[in-house]
């Protein structure tokens, strides 16, 4: 009776030991199960992030053309800016001429 005592206590020990085994061993697991979901999360940030670039770009790209655009109006206007300017000066030579013969 003795032994078969002992070989109950030796069971029951070896159940007890088992199951903190596995316990360790779920635990263990249940980190690893949740790394997968963190780096699904991580991926999905990743994503947005890409999209919101691509979307910047998209908006960096028509800031350039309309940039590009205004420039050459801008250039446009320069140069009917001088020819009216140097109509201006001909017509102030052309004043000037006149009057030196007007009063001369």
């Amino acid at each position: 009776m003795a032994q078969s005592a002992q070989a109950l206590k030796d069971i029951a020990q070896t159940l007890e030991q088992t199951i903190e085994d596995v316990t360790a061993r779920e635990a263990a697991w249940a980190g690893r199960v949740e790394a997968p979901s963190r780096a699904a999360h991580h991926l999905q940030r990743l994503r947005e992030i890409a999209a919101q670039r691509g979307g910047q770009r998209t908006r960096t790209e028509a800031v350039t053309q309309q940039a590009a655009v205004t420039d050459e109006e801008i250039r446009a206007c320069e140069e009917e800016l001088r020819a009216l300017a140097g109509r201006v000066e001909t017509l102030r030579q052309k004043l000037a001429d006149w009057t030196g013969r007007a009063i001369g």
